[in-house]
């Protein structure tokens, strides 16, 4: 459910005067964790989130309803064309070539941060601030 911050990170990133493919892709899921899509959108707060700069791809911190707080570093990575999120399991393939930063940032948002950990929750690798990180290594701990 949006809430300051995540208007806040959505604000900062349309404000980014020359955004790279990881800004557009940051932006692209910040809106459509606040706009909504097929899955549990509203039971998400979004507390933090931006770009990657070493790949494409950006790193969200999340939280399930008044639960821990949780961290994704999503990724693409090399030429198979779809996100990998799930400890280095690929999602479905997007059609076609390379998703776009928007495809990718949409992807993420519904199937990755809007759908339930399951069994991902027992393996969070916590950081010094009591994130539960997930995702692309290297992992922000």
């Amino acid at each position: 459910m949006p809430g300051p911050e995540h208007d806040a990170l959505i604000a900062a990133a349309e404000a980014v005067p020359s955004p790279t493919w990881s800004d557009r892709a940051l932006l692209a899921c910040l809106r459509k964790l606040r706009d909504g899509g097929p899955t549990e959108w509203r039971s998400i707060t979004v507390r933090d989130g931006w770009p990657l700069r070493d790949t494409e791809g950006f790193c969200v911190v999340y939280s399930w309803s008044e639960g821990d707080p949780i961290g994704l570093r999503a990724a693409l990575e090399g030429s198979r064309g779809a996100p990998v999120y799930a400890d280095g399991v690929y999602a479905e393939p997007f059609s076609g070539d390379e998703p776009t930063a928007e495809q990718f940032g949409w992807e993420i948002a519904d199937f990755a941060v809007a759908e339930p950990l399951g069994r991902r929750a027992d393996h969070l690798v916590r950081d010094g601030d009591g994130v539960g990180w997930w995702g692309v290594a290297p992992l922000p701990v």
